[in-house]
């Protein structure tokens, strides 16, 4: 990392570890898969089931993408918080927090609680200057079409790669999917094709793309 700033290079993240960013107290109660490549993952945590902080991470593909997501972001804030000491570039105040390191865009949202959003941000950028330099992007599932033949009366099951924390699933055609004790499956309920796409968030919030 710090060679890398000393040759002048621009440092990318290959996604940061999602235990490094659970606020210290708080469980992880869900994390919610984006449906395109070019929106954060949404986690949120809190205690005995209470939803207290909402946390989105966006690993882009790099730091200029990142910025813009963050510029984008600013734009649907009704009161724009000022200037915060986070990040490359961060802005925040009281409940909510949002900055830019690196290739990785965090927004802090307090939702409930008395919790340090302020804190929790600054754990979060901690995190991120401290995650491994590499690959920005999940290992994928590639689209899936299903016809009469392939994809008959019984559920069709949906294999994912080792290490995903959450999922997406579309289905286009004449099926649908579900979740079951077992995982996913597709389900036809009616003849044609069935399309599936997949998106995907590994244990470094990496989304697929």
């Amino acid at each position: 990392m710090a060679s890398a700033a000393s040759a002048g290079e621009p440092v990318v993240r290959g996604g940061v570890p999602v235990d490094s960013v659970t606020p210290a107290g708080m469980q992880r109660l869900s994390v919610v898969a984006p449906t395109t490549a070019d929106r954060p993952v949404r986690l949120t945590f809190g205690s005995a089931d209470r939803p207290e902080v909402l946390l989105d991470v966006l690993v882009a593909p790099d730091a200029s993408t990142a910025r813009r997501m963050l510029d984008d972001w600013l734009r649907t804030v009704v009161n724009r918080p000022g200037p915060a000491a986070l990040g490359d570039v961060g802005y925040g105040e009281g409940t909510l927090f949002g900055f830019v390191r690196d290739n990785v865009l965090v927004v802090v949202h307090r939702v409930a609680g008395e919790a340090d959003a302020a804190a929790i941000a600054a754990q979060a950028d901690a995190a991120v200057q401290t995650a491994p330099v590499g690959e920005t992007q999940a290992a994928g599932v590639p689209e899936q079409r299903f016809d009469d033949e392939q994809l008959g009366e019984r559920p069709q099951p949906i294999v994912f790669p080792s290490g995903w924390i959450a999922a997406n699933v579309s289905v286009c055609g004449p099926g649908y999917a579900r979740h079951t004790a077992d995982g996913w499956v597709v389900v036809r309920n009616g003849p044609g094709v069935v399309t599936v796409r997949v998106t995907g968030v590994d244990a470094r919030l990496r989304s697929t793309r």
